[in-house]
């Protein structure tokens, strides 16, 4: 019994270590992984309201540079066409992956966002309706962007601390949830393991799984696009969380199982072990009993004599 409530303790705290380090861990994959970043960028470019923001600026700036009169309703025809060509949504996404990339190191190195891509699909969007336009569009280069230095801050060094925080932390779940089974190895104890490991896959389920399903049919614009970047991340978390289902749920029902196949041998039966009689009852209203009577009475013997 005295080491129950250490088992109970260690495993308290072993549980707790395990949620830290499993949420830093997939932290990590989403906010500092730049494949994460790109897609979830190319999430957010694909989403409706993001397309129709875009589209309406570029329309102006395109009408800007051609100044063509009586030409606005080609080139917001081609503006559009453009901003759902493939080519517009991964070039994109692959210049806020560069940029996260520049994030995570930590000198101060430039990089350059090159709009070409964008370019090129307005410029054959045009090309298809108006050929004179696409010429005049044409002698406009693409325009790059370029940051770098100070004008970027650096996350290197915290992705480091949140990869030792979950590292540091599933080590010390798993020696503290072993020692709670040294010291109590019990049916019980290995059910109430199963069931908190398979409930460490519900954060993410809920946050991936659920959220995202109901921001969809919120109307408005940020519920889709945040619904379409949880689904984004969702191909990095969703498998880990299931092998802890998984997991989980078969240590418990293993447990449980061997609770049940696992009996204490039955008690024996009236015919196969006589049970003795029960005592006579004591006391003033007690039945007489011929072989032991009261003091002072004559005591009947067994023999019969004739």
């Amino acid at each position: 019994m005295g080491s129950k409530l250490p088992a109970r303790v260690f495993l308290v705290l072993g549980f707790l270590a395990a949620w830290i380090g499993y949420t830093s861990w997939y932290t990590a994959r989403i906010a500092f992984d730049p494949g994460a970043t790109r897609a979830a960028a190319h999430a957010i470019l694909t989403a409706p309201p993001v397309q129709r923001g875009l589209a309406d600026q570029m329309t102006t700036q395109v009408d800007r540079e051609l100044k063509a009169a009586g030409a606005g309703q080609k080139v917001t025809d081609a503006v559009h066409a453009a901003i759902r060509d493939p080519r517009v949504a991964n070039a994109f996404a692959d210049a806020l992956a560069q940029v996260h990339q520049a994030l995570l190191v930590d000198k101060g190195e430039q990089i350059t966002i090159d709009t070409r891509a964008l370019t090129s699909a307005v410029h054959d969007a045009l090309a298809k309706q108006d050929p004179d336009l696409a010429k005049q569009f044409a002698k406009h280069g693409p325009i790059a962007v370029h940051l770098g230095g100070k004008d970027l801050p650096h996350l290197g060094a915290a992705h480091r601390t949140v990869e030792t925080v979950s590292l540091l932390a599933i080590l010390a779940a798993l020696v503290l949830i072993a020692g709670s089974l040294v010291l109590c190895h019990e049916r019980k104890v290995f059910v109430r393991v199963g069931r908190r490991t398979a409930m460490l896959s519900l954060g993410p389920l809920l946050a991936f799984v659920v959220v995202p399903f109901v921001l969809a049919h919120i109307g408005g614009n940020v519920a889709p696009i945040a619904s379409a970047v949880l689904r984004a991340y969702r191909g990095r978390v969703l498998p880990s969380a299931l092998v802890l289902l998984v997991a989980g749920l078969a240590v418990m029902l293993a447990a449980m199982a061997a609770r049940l196949v696992v009996r204490p041998a039955p008690e024996a039966t009236a015919e196969s072990e006589p049970q003795a009689a029960p005592p006579q009852p004591l006391g003033r209203f007690a039945a007489p009993n011929p072989l032991h009577p009261s003091p002072g009475e004559p005591a009947i013997t067994e023999t019969l004599y004739l």
